[in-house]
């Protein structure tokens, strides 16, 4: 008896595992999904756009950095983009 319950706990154990694999699996293909449609609507604006775009990207994401990265671009361009958009009062 002893066995067969050790047996199902280890079962049970790598279920989860290969659960918990295939959720971080689906994790980072949404990630990549979700990076490659706001990159899309980035190229897609106006360069007005692009502005208030990448403006709004740093206060969802909080990070110049994580921003380019998202975005494909250099932190020196997204800072640019910022800096423009504060000093026309937008």
């Amino acid at each position: 008896m002893n066995n067969y319950v050790n047996e199902c706990l280890l079962n049970s154990i790598v279920g989860l595992g290969k659960a918990i694999e295939c959720l971080n699996t689906q994790q980072q293909k949404t990630d990549k999904l979700l990076k490659a449609s706001i990159k899309a609507n980035y190229k897609s604006s106006t360069t007005e756009g692009k502005k208030r775009f990448a403006s709004e990207l740093l206060n969802e994401y909080g990070s110049q950095k994580e921003v380019a990265c998202i975005l494909g671009l250099s932190g020196g361009r997204i800072s640019q983009l910022i800096k423009y958009l504060k000093q026309n009062g937008r």
